[in-house]
């Protein structure tokens, strides 16, 4: 069985003082995708400080993400995530 390896990566920023900046958020995955050997196909971004409370109404990176992979252009979504990985925070 070939294991798809094709990724998106779909980045997000809260707020100016929460996390790291979209920039480093995308550095960190995309070096963990090259230590996984996996190609990314697309960056999606919601970096303009949307709050989590609204992020409904402000969608359209990650609407557009969800249909992509649907549509069969990657297989994998990587985001960073500020709880997971060493010391607390990183790629998930």
């Amino acid at each position: 069985k070939v294991i798809e390896t094709t990724a998106a990566i779909y980045l997000r920023k809260s707020t100016e003082n929460d996390g790291k900046s979209v920039a480093a958020q995308e550095r960190q995955l995309r070096t963990k995708a090259d230590q996984l050997g996996i190609d990314i196909a697309a960056v999606y971004r919601n970096d303009d400080g949307t709050s989590a409370s609204s992020f409904l109404i402000t969608t359209a990176p990650f609407d557009r993400c969800l249909a992509d992979y649907k549509a069969g252009i990657f297989t994998i979504i990587m985001v960073w995530d500020k709880i997971a990985g060493f010391g607390g925070s990183g790629p998930a």
